[in-house]
């Protein structure tokens, strides 16, 4: 349930608060509503998922993040009305649930719409040339930089 959350949080600081109206008032269910909402936005379920799973590699407190793999905090003085407003803190995805969890290699089994993160090359500089073989419609985001966890 707090990945739910961390991801809806995510979303409504990355798309906006409306994306729950457009959500409730398109013709769509279940993910299929989601993504129609966020192709307004210009983006998708795939992308937003993945730029969402991606945010966990880029750990928060080691600088900033690229656009759109952030939780930025967010505000609308007028979302609940009369003045009531509405105020997200900058999100850290760490807090909404544990650290994630970091393979040294692929699991055997691989999930639909998962967020595996592999720490892949260690200590490496240089070019690098790899042969990626995946499983249909699978999405990769690659992240280069430190290992989150230290």
């Amino acid at each position: 349930m707090l990945n739910v959350y961390s991801y809806s949080a995510f979303l409504l600081r990355n798309y906006g608060v409306n994306l729950i109206s457009v959500i409730l008032q398109n013709s769509e269910v279940d993910h299929r509503a989601l993504d129609l909402a966020l192709k307004q936005k210009g983006s998708s379920f795939s992308e937003s998922f993945g730029k969402f799973g991606a945010s966990f590699v880029v750990n928060p407190k080691k600088g900033s993040f690229p656009a759109g793999y952030s939780s930025p905090a967010f505000e609308d003085p007028s979302f609940f009305g009369s003045g009531n407003s509405l105020s997200l803190p900058e999100g850290d995805p760490y807090i909404f649930i544990q650290p994630p969890k970091i393979y040294d290699a692929l699991p055997e089994k691989i999930l639909p719409t998962s967020n595996l993160i592999l720490h892949w090359k260690k200590k490496f500089s240089g070019s690098l040339q790899e042969d990626l073989y995946l499983p249909p419609k699978t999405r990769v985001t690659i992240v280069i930089g430190t290992d989150p966890r230290n």
